[in-house]
């Protein structure tokens, strides 16, 4: 990072973030962020976006920490695809648009937006009108995909069995898929 190395810079700050053979320093790991940010790191970016979005290490700046994941989704980092729904669900202004960053993060790879895009289909949320037939399409694609979150909520789908046939056995083999593979929620539900 030193040496003008920026991707080493977001391993560095990514590293300062998570407490991995350093201390823990958020404000280390948003300035190191965003250096390699500046050098257009998208993962850097993702990471500078989101803590300004929980005001970790940087000023809270929603509308900002929005705009940095935005661009960085745009650029093609499915994870900040995710991220930026998220953030976009939050915001009861943004909510309806949370679906195309899901829907990009689930098309580009990232099978956790998957999991999102059904929920928003199962739950009726962000806009979307309910539709739970749909909605585990998304948590099928995204639970075959390898998202432990999404065979987890395709699980509860088919256990509850509202819009969906209810389907115990086929809802118990996805828990303990998704328990298998270090999901917690999924544990306490097999």
């Amino acid at each position: 990072c030193d040496a003008g190395h920026a991707a080493s810079c977001a391993t560095l700050a990514a590293m300062y973030r998570d407490g991995i053979n350093v201390a823990k320093d958020w404000t280390k790991a948003a300035g190191l962020a965003q250096a390699a940010c500046d050098k257009d790191v998208l993962a850097a970016c993702r990471l500078i976006g989101n803590a300004k979005l929980g005001g970790q290490g940087v000023p809270k700046d929603l509308k900002d920490g929005i705009a940095v994941l935005d661009r960085v989704c745009l650029a093609g980092d499915t994870r900040g695809c995710v991220d930026l729904g998220i953030a976009r669900l939050a915001d009861k202004k943004l909510a309806g648009d949370a679906q195309y960053a899901f829907r990009r993060a689930c098309y580009g790879g990232e099978f956790d937006g998957c999991a999102w895009l059904g929920s928003l289909y199962v739950e009726g949320k962000g806009g979307m009108r309910v539709s739970p037939a749909l909605g585990i399409k998304f948590l099928d694609k995204g639970c075959r995909e390898g998202s432990m979150r999404a065979c987890t909520m395709q699980a509860d789908v088919l256990t509850a069995g509202t819009g969906v046939p209810k389907d115990v056995a086929k809802a118990k083999a996805l828990y303990a898929k998704a328990c298998g593979a270090g999901e917690a929620v999924a544990c306490k539900k097999k």
